[in-house]
């Protein structure tokens, strides 16, 4: 194995060190220290030790910690772990770890998403919403089914009631505006035209 380059990496106190193998990883100074990292040629023993004894565990840890503060996608915690320089062979590591260990469950998340917002928002909102997070149509549609327990029209109808919308007294330009005002919170026409 062969190392390219060993060299400081901006303001992180982390020195950025590049392997032949196409490998960049983002090590401490007494990490370089200890595995005697320099440029040029170093056994393949010690690139295995300094995987696995560190980067993979520091991979896991840093997952770990990524959903301790909070509920996250399998799409947003690789992200965290791409931006924290991890090479994506140990990311795809500690996500089968991860989702082995249930730790990150995207149908689950999805689930709590439509129970946490079904009152609030349209399915398409949240159907959107949750698309952004990285999850495919599938799981979203498979956690609406399961999960959505809200009403639509229900919400329509409490939107319109804290507008003080009155269809009686309503002119053509405010049914409009309300039209315009329901389609951009996520409702096709055909689910609130005949409250209008």
């Amino acid at each position: 194995m062969e190392i390219l380059s060993v060299e400081p990496s901006g303001k992180s106190g982390k020195t950025r060190v590049v392997f032949g193998n196409g490998t960049t990883l983002f090590l401490y100074k007494s990490e370089v220290k200890k595995y005697d990292l320099k440029q040029g040629k170093i056994e393949d023993s010690v690139y295995d030790s300094l995987i696995e004894d560190t980067i993979r565990p520091r991979c896991r840890t840093r997952a770990l910690h990524l959903i301790s503060k909070m509920d996250r996608t399998e799409a947003d915690v690789r992200q965290k772990l791409r931006e924290g320089g991890y090479p994506e062979d140990i990311i795809d590591d500690t996500m089968a770890f991860m989702e082995e260990y249930h730790y990150v469950d995207d149908l689950e998340y999805a689930k709590a998403y439509f129970r946490t917002y079904g009152e609030s928002k349209s399915l398409k909102v949240i159907a959107a919403k949750l698309m952004e997070k990285g999850l495919s149509k599938e799981i979203i549609r498979e956690a609406g089914a399961e999960a959505y327990t809200g009403s639509e029209e229900e919400l329509i109808r409490r939107l319109l009631e804290k507008r003080h919308y009155d269809p009686e007294t309503a002119d053509r330009k405010e049914r409009e505006k309300t039209a315009r005002y329901l389609m951009g919170k996520g409702f096709s026409y055909d689910k609130f035209s005949d409250l209008l």
